[in-house]
This record gives C-alpha cells, sequence and structure tokens, in this order.
C-alpha cells in the first residue's frame, strides 16, 4: 500500500493537469480526501472495531477503493473526477489506520515492535516514488520502440506501438473491467459462495475467448494470449472438481456473544432477534451472557431456559427454569414451561433406551 501512495501522491496532480484540470479544480480534488477523511475514519474503523472485523474491513474497502479508482481512470471531465475521486476516498483513507492496527495487534501477538515494520513501509513509499519516475521517464513516447525491441516483450504483449488509439482504449476499458470481475469472482469463491462458483465458471470462459480473440487479431503477444488460455483452462477444469464444494451454501457461525452487544439489556434484545431468525443457538449465547452481566432479571432466565428447550438441552433447561420460578413464584407461566419441558426430557431419556 505504502509504494501505491508513494506512485499517487506526486503524479496524481500531472494526471490531473493532463486531463486539463486548472490549478483551482486541481486544489478542489486534492482537498477532497481530507474532508472525506474526518467522517470515513472515525465511522469505518468503529463499525470495524464494534463488529471485530478489522482484517474483513480492510479487505472489502480495499476492492472498493480499487473499483472506484478504475472508474476513475475513465472520467474526463473536471466535476466527474472530482465526484468519482471523492467516492474512492470513502473507502480508502481508512484502510491504512485499519492496517496499522491489524499490524500492532498480530505484532504484539509475536512479540515485535512496530518500529521496523513501518520503517520498511517508508522505505517502500520512497521506492514506490523514486521507480514510478524512473519508469516514466524511461517509456516516454519515442522510447516505445526500445521497450518492444526487448526480448519476449513483443511475444508476450504484441505489437502495441501500432495500434491506433480507438483500439488502445478499448484494449485498456477491457483489461480494467476484466481485473475488477475477476477480483470480484475470487472474492465470492473465498467466501463460497454458489452464485460466485457460477460467475466463476463464465469468467474464466470469457477470459478464455478473449485471450483466443487476441491471439487470433495480433492484438496479443502470441506467448502471452497462449499462456493466459492454458491458466484459463486449467482454472476453469479446476472449478468444475469443486462442484461439490458449492453444491450447497453452508453457512457456518460461531456460537457465541455478540461482540456489539455492551448491557445485558443488549444481549437479551440481541437473542430475542435470534430467536425470531430460529437461530436458537445462538439467542441461547446471548442470553447466557445477559444472564451472567444481570443474575437478578428471572426474565433473562426463563427465556434462557426455553432456549435451552429448543436445543434439546433438557438439564440445563430446567435449571434455568428453577432459578427463574424461584425469583418470580408469582409467575404461573413458568411452571407450565417447567412441566412440558420435564415431559420433553422424558420422551427423550424413553427414545434413548430404546
Amino acid at each position: 500500500m505504502c509504494v501505491v501512495i508513494g506512485i499517487q501522491l506526486p503524479f496524481f496532480p500531472l494526471w490531473l493537469e493532463a486531463k486539463g484540470l486548472d490549478a483551482g479544480m486541481i486544489g478542489l480534488v486534492l482537498a477532497a480526501p481530507m474532508v472525506v477523511r474526518l467522517f470515513s475514519i472515525p465511522v469505518l474503523t468503529r463499525l470495524a472495531d464494534r463488529q471485530q472485523a478489522v482484517r474483513g474491513t480492510i479487505i472489502t474497502a480495499s476492492v472498493l477503493a480499487a473499483v472506484a479508482t478504475t472508474a476513475l481512470g475513465f472520467t474526463r471531465d473536471g466535476i466527474a473526477i472530482l465526484l468519482v475521486f471523492t467516492l474512492a476516498s470513502i473507502p480508502f483513507t481508512p484502510v491504512m489506520p485499519l492496517a496499522e492496527a491489524y499490524a500492532l495487534r498480530g505484532l504484539a501477538q509475536v512479540g515485535r515492535a512496530y518500529g521496523p515494520v513501518r520503517l520498511w513501509g517508508s522505505a517502500a513509499f520512497i521506492a514506490g516514488s523514486l521507480g514510478a519516475g524512473w519508469i516514466i521517464d524511461s517509456i516516454a513516447p519515442g522510447n516505445l520502440r526500445v521497450l518492444q525491441a526487448l526480448p519476449g516483450v513483443k511475444a508476450f504483449l504484441g505489437d502495441f506501438t501500432t495500434l491506433g488509439a480507438p483500439v488502445a482504449w478499448l484494449l485498456l476499458k477491457i483489461y480494467a473491467a476484466r481485473a475488477v470481475l475477476l477480483l470480484v469472482v475470487l472474492l465470492s469463491l473465498r467466501n463460497r459462495l454458489s452464485l460466485g462458483y457460477y460467475a466463476a465458471l463464465l469468467a474464466v470462459f470469457g477470459d478464455a475467448l478473449l485471450s483466443l480473440y487476441l491471439l487470433i487479431t495480433g492484438y496479443g503477444g502470441w506467448a502471452g494470449s497462449l499462456l493466459n488460455l492454458v491458466i484459463a483452462l486449467a482454472i476453469f477444469i479446476r472449478l468444475f472438481g469443486l462442484n461439490s464444494e458449492f453444491a450447497v451454501n453452508h453457512l457456518r457461525i460461531m456460537v457465541k456473544p455478540d461482540p456489539g452487544a455492551r448491557s445485558p439489556l443488549d444481549f437479551y434484545q440481541r437473542g430475542q432477534q435470534y430467536r425470531k431468525r430460529g437461530m436458537w443457538a445462538m439467542a441461547v449465547a446471548q442470553w447466557r451472557k445477559a444472564v451472567g452481566l444481570a443474575p437478578q432479571v428471572p426474565g433473562y432466565y426463563k427465556q434462557l431456559g426455553i432456549g435451552y428447550a429448543q436445543i434439546k438441552q433438557f438439564d440445563r433447561s430446567l435449571r434455568a427454569l428453577e432459578e427463574a420460578n424461584r425469583q418470580a413464584p408469582d409467575d404461573s407461566q413458568i411452571d407450565e414451561i417447567i412441566t412440558v419441558v420435564r415431559r420433553q426430557s422424558e420422551t427423550q431419556s424413553l427414545l434413548k433406551q430404546r
């Protein structure tokens, strides 16, 4: 990430100037992230902390920022650039603070200091700035043919010096769309989404057709097109081997109290929400936490007892209900529930004996 920032900071204003923006508009565009970060960083970092999903937030924000930045490359009007860059800044600005927090947490677990790691980030920033400047200076329009003459370049990239501007612009859009599509498919496969599996089959098949088209038309180098075609076919075959893993979209959830809840009432209400969705094990986890924080509330024991009965843990259910009955002897409904649970427990015992 430090390399990317090292490239963006010095060269992004030059890109804006090449797009025809005047000094005033360039200043507005460059100021947009400074304004956005006042809101996006507190909100998104707080959300990531409450959900204990720092890593997932970093990945999601990075993907969204990459997609928005790709769209920025196809904008030409000054107002459009300002709007798209502002939208891209919303997910991009929290990435660095979240990455630093994630690194600090990981380094603390292995007993390492953050300073040396951050030093390498600064070195990457400098390398990105100097390296990008050297590449841009070396590949001037007059030196494209020199680059083309290097061994293997033409075989992999094709004779790009002969491409007309419309063709080159179209290929650039195709490759940008291809990169975004493959990234989305990769994330969906990583999360075992069934829709992602079928989308991956279509994407890889389309990518193979694109490689074949570039090979036939000569827009791409023969070696690069063939290599990409072979890789696409290999991935296609591999995806067929994963068919059984995507036949049913299973969702595994760790049964534990919600990290976002704070008070006993919060956990009780979270349990009610899980109960309405039929997720009784998750509901029990919330009600257990509520009972632990507020053991003097009979209603929490009552719901905990009902939840235990739903997941067939009748002994625990009866203990929770008896405690609720002890604290609220006037609640006749608890006696009725205890009677029902005892019958269910006896029935289960008879079935086990058979």
